[in-house]
Formats: structure tokens, C-alpha cells, sequence
């Protein structure tokens, strides 16, 4: 079996490629890691700003639904007669509860957590890039 391995061994020690062929493979990873850092960027960035796009309207009708809920005028019944909304208070919960607009609620963290997700891709990224220059070099 050793000296299978050894025959092997020589055997490709004595093969030649094409000269060139060392510096277009490695022109093309190149070109490909260029090629994948660029789609990696714009994809992130268009992510990001899709993100930022649907987060203004959102932030608004989220506001929106808080002031046509009536959640801030429960809250201020919290600071103003403290003491009908504690003699009342499980009533009071129930109320504020049901006032919440958990569905705009949801809609703005979700595009929340869509952009964080996305910048953190970009800064991935990055990281990755300046790792692979600082490797290359």
C-alpha cells in the first residue's frame, strides 16, 4: 500500500499544466469573490432601504392607532385619579389591554427587525471582506 502512495506521489509531481493555467484560475476565484461582494452589498443595501421605506408608514399608522384606541387617554387616567384606577384596577388592565393596537404594533417591530437584520448582514459582510483582504495579502 506505501509504495502505491509513493508511485502516486511522484506521479503527480511529474505532471506539468499549461503555463497560465495557475494565474486564469485564480484570476477567475478572484473575479467570483468580486462578483459575490458586490451582489452581497447590493443586497443588504436594498434590504435596508426596503426596510426603511416601510418603516415610516408604519411608525405612522402605529400612531395613529394609538391615538383612535384611546391607550393615552387610559394611561393618563393612570396619573390623574390614581385612585379610581387602583380601587378599579383589574378593569383597568382589561382596558388598556384591549386598547393596545397589537396588530401596528407587530407591523413596526417586524420592519424593526428587518432592518437590523439586514445592517447586520452588511457589517458581516464587511468584517468578512477586510478578513479575506487582510489573508490575501
Amino acid at each position: 500500500m506505501a509504495k502505491y502512495l509513493i508511485d502516486f506521489i511522484k506521479s503527480i509531481n511529474e505532471i506539468n499544466p499549461p503555463k497560465g493555467l495557475e494565474l486564469a484560475v485564480l484570476s477567475r476565484i478572484e473575479k467570483e469573490i468580486k462578483r459575490k461582494i458586490i451582489l452581497n452589498r447590493i443586497f443588504g443595501g436594498l434590504f435596508s432601504f426596503i426596510s426603511i421605506i416601510a418603516l415610516v408608514p408604519l411608525a405612522i399608522y402605529t400612531t395613529n392607532e394609538f391615538y383612535q384606541s384611546g391607550f393615552f387617554s387610559f394611561m393618563s387616567l393612570l396619573f390623574s385619579d390614581s385612585k379610581i384606577v387602583f380601587s378599579n384596577f383589574g378593569e383597568y388592565a382589561l382596558s388598556i389591554v384591549d386598547s393596545v393596537p397589537l396588530l401596528a404594533i407587530t407591523l413596526t417591530l417586524l420592519s424593526v427587525q428587518a432592518l437590523l437584520v439586514s445592517v447586520r448582514y452588511i457589517f458581516n459582510n464587511e468584517r468578512k471582506i477586510k478578513i479575506a483582504k487582510l489573508s490575501f495579502n
